[in-house]
């Protein structure tokens, strides 16, 4: 009865720790897109957050989609220093951008998408639809 017990709390040990760590490696991810890796998550709306990136080219283009599902955040220093270019493009999709998300010292333009319906761009400065 002893070895039962044992075996059957041995089990439990291991599911519980399986189970724990399902959701780390089902929230953070990689993507690459034309050359460049970025690193997302799944958040709670079903979207994807924009956690970091990898790159070297002069301008940054953030994804709209990935693998069909929306990239509609930019979570708190999620591209600090890591842009090495110039100029980031911010697609329609983008409903948040973090704090300190943006903080690059080479970034000298950002585009906005036209139909993003929360932010906008003026002479390469972001700005909220409202200015």
């Amino acid at each position: 009865m002893k070895i039962k017990t044992a075996k059957f709390l041995s089990f439990l040990l291991v599911l519980m720790m399986l189970i724990t760590a399902l959701p780390l490696s089902a929230m953070a991810d990689s993507f690459v897109v034309a050359g460049e890796k970025f690193e997302y998550s799944l958040n709670e709306e079903g979207t994807y957050t924009i956690t970091g990136y990898d790159g070297e080219d002069e301008i940054l283009e953030i994804p709209a989609y990935i693998d069909d599902i929306a990239v509609t955040e930019l979570s708190a220093h999620s591209l600090y220093n890591d842009i090495s270019g110039y100029k980031l493009i911010i697609p329609e999709t983008i409903k948040k951008i973090g704090s300190n998300a943006l903080t690059c010292s080479n970034l000298t333009e950002i585009e906005v998408h036209p139909d993003n319906e929360y932010f906008c761009d003026v002479d390469g400065v972001l700005f909220n639809k409202d200015k």
